[in-house]
């Protein structure tokens, strides 16, 4: 992904570009796994992708412990020099994938009402032609910042991944 052109996605602002899904599935307390898809034919780079999933107003991050939404009180410029970007690889996003899906069936039940999908309809895809695992430092969009997101892209799709833990 590169940064300067995430910085023209952000001056553009959101789109509200079509996902084929955009879900959050909460665990305990508010830490949650957020799944994200989206079609290539719908975005012109996956910095377009990242820029949607970001200002969605799908996320969590909206205005937790706050009085104003992440998406109005952050300078994009400064969040996106402070992204720590690094090569990973289809193992470990896979893996990760599976651990993810496995903790979210375990409290599915308690949130079922709140959660638009079916946790068995999140495929984990495969060839990939791009890992990337982001690391947020720059005005973070959650204050307990124990993140972990991975972005990713094949042939046909983009993909974004993530989660945060309360503690």
């Amino acid at each position: 992904m590169d940064k300067n052109k995430l910085k023209i996605e952000f001056d553009l602002g959101l789109k509200n570009a079509e996902l084929i899904y955009d879900t959050v599935i909460m665990t305990w307390g508010v830490s949650h796994y957020r799944y994200a898809k989206g079609s290539k034919n719908n975005f012109k780079s996956i910095e377009g992708f990242f820029k949607e999933v970001m200002l969605s107003p799908k996320g969590l991050e909206g205005s937790i412990g706050t009085t104003e939404p992440w998406s109005i009180r952050t300078n994009f410029e400064n969040f996106v020099n402070g992204l720590i970007l690094k090569e990973s690889d289809e193992s470990s996003l896979n893996n990760w994938l599976s651990d993810s899906i496995k903790e979210a069936k375990e409290y599915e039940k308690d949130w079922k009402d709140e959660t638009e999908m079916e946790i068995d309809s999140i495929v984990i895809p495969s060839n990939h032609e791009v890992v990337t695992e982001i690391k947020e430092t720059n005005e973070p969009r959650f204050y307990i910042n124990t993140y972990t997101g991975f972005l990713s892209e094949n042939k046909f799709e983009y993909f974004f991944f993530e989660s945060q833990f309360e503690s």
